[in-house]
């Protein structure tokens, strides 16, 4: 493939977008302006196509969120959950996102459908980005609370059933949103410090509103690991309850034939001189006897409110 073939086929697969006070789809051919607002969304590998030094890193194996602050760019990875990570890089006037996975699209077509902007700006643009990429995060903590709550109930229940891989998956997938939203904080972080000097003080306010955001988010998270715990310890508490009972009912099932052991070891001696052993009602007082004494420890462990 030459390399006009393959521009154009970079060009084909890449979406550009103008940033004004609307966010208005523009042709590939506006690379060469970008100093008027750029936003640009693309899959292939067009480094050719785009402004030298806005090269966003490679997403490929990509773990966590993460912002670097380079000579001539800010850039980048996010990796949220449930989505596919993607790459960015910003200049003073151009953003670029690296999304093979369809995860910033949408969110770009979006705002330019239905967000207008009276003050248009890198950081606003940005801010709106992150907003749509969150918006559903307070609804899968909710999803996940649910589940915890259903755990919870099953375990007050008295039905386990297979409550710690259930509980283990859902604790995992908390412990992802945790670790996502502390990654996301230090980002941010990474924009307030505006090392490039690209951010206005207002891009900066809003940078700094999304940070609480995240720190709610993150809060939220943490209660929900709490909660994990709590159910975990609240299951070992019922699993302790189980056994005593179970050692309760032993213990007293061993206390009320304890004295008819005692009888039963004593006469069974066999010795000679024993009157009861030749007496004609030896058998039938021995019946007597036996059901008087478990009579009488079942009457004392009622009275003594032990069973």
């Amino acid at each position: 493939m030459s390399e006009q073939e393959k521009q154009a086929a970079g060009a084909m697969d890449m979406e550009c977008y103008r940033i004004g006070q609307v966010l208005q789809p523009v042709e590939a051919a506006a690379l060469s302006q970008p100093d008027r607002g750029l936003a640009v969304v693309w899959t292939m590998r067009e480094e050719q196509l785009l402004p030298a030094g806005v090269m966003p890193p490679s997403v490929r194996g990509a773990r966590f969120c993460k912002a670097e602050r380079r000579k001539e760019c800010l850039c980048g990875a996010m990796v949220i959950p449930g989505r596919e990570p993607f790459g960015y890089a910003i200049t003073g006037d151009t953003v670029v996102f690296q999304d093979s996975g369809g995860t910033v699209r949408p969110c770009l077509k979006q705002i330019a459908k239905e967000q207008s902007w009276r003050e248009p700006g890198l950081g606003i643009f940005l801010y709106d980005v992150w907003e749509l990429l969150t918006s559903d995060d307070l609804k899968q903590l909710s999803e996940l609370e649910r589940r915890i709550t259903k755990l919870e109930n099953t375990v007050l229940s008295g039905v386990s059933g297979a409550f710690h891989q259930n509980l283990m998956a859902v604790r995992r997938k908390v412990m992802v949103y945790v670790r996502y939203y502390a990654q996301m904080a230090d980002m941010i972080y990474k924009f307030l410090e505006n090392g490039n000097g690209y951010f206005s003080q207002e891009d900066l306010r809003l940078f700094q509103l999304f940070r609480e955001r995240i720190g709610r988010l993150g809060e939220e998270a943490q209660n929900l690991r709490e909660h994990c715990l709590q159910v975990w310890e609240l299951f070992q508490a019922e699993l302790d309850l189980r056994q005593n009972r179970i050692m309760k009912v032993l213990t007293i099932v061993t206390t009320v034939f304890m004295p008819l052991t005692l009888l039963v070891g004593w006469y069974g001696m066999n010795f000679h001189n024993m009157p009861e052993l030749s007496w004609e009602h030896g058998y039938l007082a021995m019946i007597l006897v036996s059901g008087l004494t478990v009579f009488l420890t079942i009457w004392l462990l009622k009275k003594k409110k032990l069973w």
